[in-house]
């Protein structure tokens, strides 16, 4: 935003300096009518005028200093020389700015909010598959740990029928042998 107004006070320094002239004379000055040396094109009214200060004049977030100057008259600083219609111009385009940042905000704050509520809805349907799949990680585990249950329950009982078989087939060998 200071480079805005900076820029455009820069330019207005290149484009009004015409009815800037040095200070002379380094004096404390007032705004007054004051007859003094009259020269000789001033000598029809008798009055010379001298700039009045008009201090901390506020342009947006800036202060200013402001001398009131007529034409032909030397500033008593150096500075920027600013005409009425422009100083209208560049407070009407200072406004503005203020006026189109805080519409750029809120864009900005629009864009950024619809960016958030898309994350969020993605983050959300992923965390929903994630915990979907962990339910059917769950149940297949659940299957297969009962499965190895029944698979182990039918081997104990094969392995008993076995043994019997083994036994009963061995002691009618043995009882037929000896016999």
């Amino acid at each position: 935003m200071s480079r805005i107004i900076s820029l455009l006070l820069s330019s207005l320094l290149v484009f009004n300096t015409t009815y800037a002239k040095p200070v002379k004379v380094k004096t404390e000055t007032t705004f007054s009518l004051v007859a003094e040396e009259v020269l000789p094109e001033e000598r029809s009214t008798g009055f010379v005028w001298e700039p009045e200060l008009i201090p901390d004049i506020k342009l947006g977030n800036i202060t200013l200093d402001v001398w009131f100057l007529q034409e032909e008259v030397a500033a008593p600083i150096t500075g920027y020389l600013i005409s009425t219609g422009d100083w209208v111009s560049v407070r009407r385009t200072i406004k503005g700015f203020d006026e189109k940042l805080s519409s750029v905000i809120q864009q900005e704050r629009a864009a950024c909010k619809l960016e958030t509520d898309k994350r969020e809805e993605a983050c959300k349907q992923l965390n929903q598959k994630l915990i979907d799949d962990l339910d059917a990680a769950n149940l297949l585990i659940t299957s297969n740990n009962k499965l190895i249950g029944s698979l182990e329950t039918q081997m104990f009982w094969w392995k008993i029928g076995v043994g019997i078989a083994s036994t009963v087939i061995l002691g009618t060998v043995i009882y037929y042998e000896v016999r």
